[in-house]
């Protein structure tokens, strides 16, 4: 779905920067401690930007988080993946606060390479080259906690345009729109899923029951795979190309952060909302983010008794995988014993 929004005019605000120059100042570094990820419509809108030059926002992925976040399947405190995040943002300039050649790099890992985005300060306030101009823009790999109960995605993010609003804390409120090849946005969304679905089924079988409705009809309760997750239509309508340049077809995505100084390099929150959250195994939990204290674990999953289960059984430390006979609301059923894949039909369905 495209976001029919008419753009205001930019050029006051993102004329255009210098000339590729050598960026000459000082390295800043800015670790993220708050992710600012859509969450209605209006918010994706919000957070676009026109980046092909048709007069509307662009923000493909954001109206998918939005989605994501009506089925309590977007990832609800992403900061707390700390350990799996070590993202940062680094600003060359001479001056932070007035600059006419900056450069902005967002770097996903330690060690990788990118190609910062060019652009300027004015009175503390960044901003980049804008996408639709195609030249001066930030390349690089988008490490993102977007699906609940799985690990981060990754994937490159090309021709991205940089927004940076100072705070006063010395850090920024960060805003980062670009495109990203739908393949790859597709297989990643897959795998997200899949963890998903697989670790806690069930919180989120209404989200499986829309994504699986056409690959499946009497398939077993738990078979469900990255492979046909790929070929599921729900999810490839959502993830369907939105830009065209050059003859490439993309993705449009916008998101925000918040920014921290942190010329470490690397500085993890270091407060956790709940450990029920951070993608690692710690305090009680029989398995990432499950058993003991947090939800039952889904199938596959290691397990000491067996409260620890969605399934309720634990067979020699693993929880025991669904079926449609164990008398349990288990797996994708949406009643016990009935309405997942490979089981009856619930009455009154």
């Amino acid at each position: 779905m495209r976001l029919l929004v008419t753009l205001p005019l930019l050029a006051a605000c993102a004329s255009s920067p210098p000339p590729d120059e050598p960026f000459t100042g000082t390295d800043h570094r800015y670790a993220i401690d708050r992710y600012i990820l859509p969450t209605t419509n209006n918010e994706a809108r919000v957070a676009a930007d026109d980046l092909d030059g048709d007069h509307t926002v662009d923000n493909q992925v954001g109206m998918l988080m939005a989605l994501l976040a009506q089925q309590n399947d977007l990832a609800a405190n992403p900061s707390d993946m700390r350990d799996l995040l070590p993202t940062t943002f680094v600003i060359n300039a001479h001056d932070l606060t007035d600059d006419d050649h900056v450069g902005v790099s967002y770097l996903g890992r330690p060690g990788d390479s990118a190609t910062p985005a060019t652009g300027r300060f004015s009175q503390g306030t960044y901003v980049s080259a804008r996408t639709i101009d195609g030249v001066r823009l930030a390349n690089g790999a988008m490490v993102l906690p977007l699906f609940a109960d799985a690990d981060p995605i990754e994937f490159p993010i090309q021709r991205a345009e940089i927004d940076l609003q100072t705070d006063f804390d010395g850090g920024y409120t960060a805003k980062v729109r670009g495109m990203i090849d739908p393949d790859i946005a597709l297989h990643q969304a897959a795998l997200g899923t899949y963890q998903m679905l697989r670790s806690n089924p069930h919180d989120h079988v209404g989200l499986a029951e829309i994504l699986t409705r056409d690959i499946f009809t009497n398939a077993a309760p738990i078979d469900v795979t990255v492979a046909n997750l790929e070929t599921a239509s729900a999810l490839k309508s959502l993830l369907a190309p939105d830009q065209m340049v050059d003859g490439q077809r993309f993705l449009s995505i916008g998101i925000g952060f918040h920014l921290v100084p942190c010329d470490e390099g690397t500085c993890a929150a270091t407060t956790v909302i709940d450990h029920c959250d951070d993608r690692v195994q710690d305090a009680d939990e029989t398995d990432v983010d499950c058993g003991g204290s947090c939800h039952a674990c889904g199938y596959d999953t290691k397990c000491v008794v067996a409260t620890d289960c969605q399934t309720g059984a634990c067979d020699s430390g693993m929880c025991r995988a669904p079926t449609c006979t164990d008398g349990i609301k288990d797996g994708f059923e949406t009643g016990v014993d009935c309405g997942a894949y490979g089981c009856p039909a619930c009455p009154n369905n």
